[in-house]
């Protein structure tokens, strides 16, 4: 059995060493072509129609991440050293979330096991480092995710209920790619529905509310 000092003293290992990895050399190479697209369409010298017409000629994915990215250009900087912290910080939180996640879903001291998955796995760490929506978009999905797990449990929150709403809906407007875990939450409360008769009012409200959002969107 290892002792809870040792746990607690892996998890700052592995966390630190995340943290680290996502740092470490961010800026070394110069922005390529993708992440020169959203740093232009980021700019603040566009107002906020130019920006949204620039990306709507280049740019395949939803306008969110670059809007998003505009808004943290006006409080930070235009500059492109700053651009790639942003994604980092968030592919670090990720890490966070992993654990919160772990811990509701795995017993004993294998929650470790994600963690450390997440948090030295190269293409997390390689995108981290890019001016594109993934990092971002991986947080939110895990958050979403947290707050699912946490909503299943019979003593729901209104907090909760809210942050869940909040983080699926900035998910779903990130990227198509979204729909395919709000597809299978739907997914999930149906097969309970159908073993066990057992409903969630407050989750089928939220991704009912979702979809339609994300149908109008896209």
């Amino acid at each position: 059995m290892i002792k809870k000092d040792h746990i607690t003293l892996l998890l700052i290992l592995i966390f630190f060493s995340g943290i680290f990895l996502r740092l470490y050399n961010i800026n070394f190479d110069n922005l390529w072509y993708d992440e020169i697209i959203s740093f232009w369409v980021s700019s603040p010298e566009h107002s906020f129609a130019e920006s949204f017409k620039i990306h709507q000629e280049i740019e395949i994915a939803p306008y969110t991440f670059n809007l998003f990215l505009k808004i943290y250009f006006h409080l930070v900087g235009y500059d492109v050293d700053n651009g790639r912290y942003i994604t980092a910080l968030f592919s670090i939180l990720t890490i966070f979330t992993t654990l919160f996640i772990s811990k509701k879903l795995i017993e004993n001291n294998f929650y470790l096991l994600p963690i450390f998955l997440v948090a030295f796995n190269i293409f997390l760490i390689s995108y981290s480092q890019e001016l594109r929506v993934y990092s971002i978009l991986i947080f939110f999905g895990s958050l979403s995710l947290l707050f699912f797990i946490k909503l299943l449990d019979t003593k729901t929150k209104n907090f909760d209920a809210s942050c869940f709403f909040i983080s699926l809906l900035i998910f779903s407007l990130l990227h198509l790619f979204s729909l395919f875990l709000i597809s299978s939450f739907i997914l999930y409360l149906l097969l309970i529905y159908i073993k066990k008769k057992k409903s969630y009012y407050l989750l089928n409200l939220t991704l009912s509310i979702i979809s339609l959002i994300s149908i109008f969107y896209y």
